[in-house]
């Protein structure tokens, strides 16, 4: 038994990470946590279950860590209560997606966990020295942080934003872009049907939009070129339905650089800030989308 709770703890931890991105997008609209905050939430939950397989496996540390464990377990029954008591069905993410469990499934499924844990529980641990038991933590710790670093480590190693504004004034002037899109306060984001980057990006700004109330109808997407249907894009990336159009190729290129996906905040047609994925400022665009149409 004991055995078998570490591999599935392994199992549940590589889940996680093989599938971070939406992991992280669940937490963030599941809690109060600003976005940055929910990507470290997001390893740290990782990274104790990489502790515990560990634990579980060698008896290094067991009864602390076995402790630990069932208290992890017990918060994790009382957040899926609490998404349950909401109304919420979706994937809980509690084994990424290799395995979609809603917060009701997850909740049996941690039950059988702590009967499991309670049966391993007076195992006699393995004596090593305190400093091996240190360095297996740490290492479980930022396993996942090198394996899959979040958003906030890597912001200032890529490129920032940047848009091509004549090619944004023809687009506009001859009626390319749809006058609604630039009129009062908007978000315009430019998306490539295939591009993985814009699929998070699509995900991230719905939940942005959906958690702190923003109206939908300061959305607005460009879609580049004509391939693909923008409704399985929406439902491909579990992304609210906002207002789109397509946009040719050419002047979508010419207005990205090719490099997408692009966000840019609109005030009556004037590009206030630009981002990319990496680039998102929760507090930026709610501060500016919220001060009215």
């Amino acid at each position: 038994m004991r055995i078998f709770l570490g591999a599935f703890f392994i199992f549940s931890a590589y889940s996680k990470l093989d599938a971070i991105a939406p992991f992280d997008i669940y937490i963030y609209r599941s809690t109060f946590l600003t976005y940055d905050l929910a990507t470290i939430l997001a390893r740290l939950v990782i990274g104790f279950e990489i502790i515990a397989a560990f634990s579980l496996l060698s008896k290094v540390g067991y009864k602390v860590i076995w402790k630990l464990t069932l208290l992890f377990v017990l918060i994790m029954s009382g957040f899926l209560l609490w998404q349950f008591v909401a109304g919420e069905s979706d994937n809980c993410f509690c084994l990424g997606e290799l395995m979609e469990l809603s917060p009701e499934e997850s909740l049996l499924k941690n039950a059988i966990l702590i009967f499991a844990l309670l049966l391993v529980k007076d195992l006699a641990p393995l004596k090593v020295h305190w400093a091996i038991v240190g360095l297996a933590i740490v290492a479980s710790i930022l396993t996942p942080f090198i394996v899959s670093p979040p958003d906030i480590f890597l912001k200032g190693q890529f490129n920032p934003a940047d848009h091509n504004q004549v090619a944004l004034d023809d687009a506009i002037s001859n009626g390319e872009i749809p006058p609604r899109f630039i009129k009062g306060k908007r978000l315009l984001s430019f998306y490539s049907m295939n591009c993985k980057y814009c699929k998070m990006s699509s995900e991230r700004i719905s939940a942005l939009v959906d958690k702190h109330g923003i109206n939908k109808a300061q959305i607005g997407i460009l879609f580049g070129g004509t391939e693909g249907n923008p409704v399985d894009f929406f439902e491909e990336t579990h992304s609210q339905f906002f207002d789109f159009s397509r946009l040719h190729k050419d002047p979508f290129l010419k207005i990205t650089k090719g490099r997408m996906p692009l966000t840019l905040l609109i005030d009556n047609g004037k590009v206030i800030s630009e981002m990319n994925y990496l680039t998102i400022d929760e507090e930026e665009i709610t501060r500016f989308l919220n001060t009215g149409l």
